[in-house]
């Protein structure tokens, strides 16, 4: 009886160290840029000339991930091609919307091109990039 008892406690104590080794390995974390991020944003308003234009940013991944980086936002004229502004604004944190007020701009339609920067360098999720069109009115 005293074999068969210390024959059955050496194998939960095995059983129990071959499980720990094996789930070491999956806490590890994902290599770099390994988690693909998805881009969304969009006008809140129809500026004037001389009025901030606001926009709004979301940056999604699969499950519950928060994201952080840096969002870009470059303003190109629809008609032209020109780059008229950059705008960088920092410490995007997670999957909500958030809300930027951005400087004035000319009268006139952009396309905005909106880049996620993942910070720092070696993150586990990919940078993203979108776009939409904003038009700024004149004044009245």
């Amino acid at each position: 009886m005293g074999k068969l008892l210390s024959g059955l406690i050496a194998v939960v104590f095995m059983a129990g160290g071959l499980t720990a080794l094996t789930t070491a390995g999956a806490e590890a974390g994902p290599y770099t840029g390994t988690i693909n991020t998805t881009c969304h944003a969009d006008n809140l308003n129809t500026p004037r000339v001389g009025h901030p234009a606001k926009v709004k940013f979301r940056a999604t991944t699969a499950g519950n991930a928060r994201p952080r980086g840096v969002v870009i936002f470059d303003y190109q004229r629809a008609r032209s091609g020109a780059f008229v502004k950059e705008f960088t604004r920092r410490g995007y944190v997670g999957q909500d919307w958030q809300r930027y007020e951005l400087g004035a701009l000319p009268r006139g339609t952009y396309i905005v091109h909106v880049l996620f920067d993942t910070s720092p360098r070696n993150s586990a999720y990919k940078n993203c990039h979108t776009s939409f069109q904003q038009r700024i009115r004149s004044r009245r």
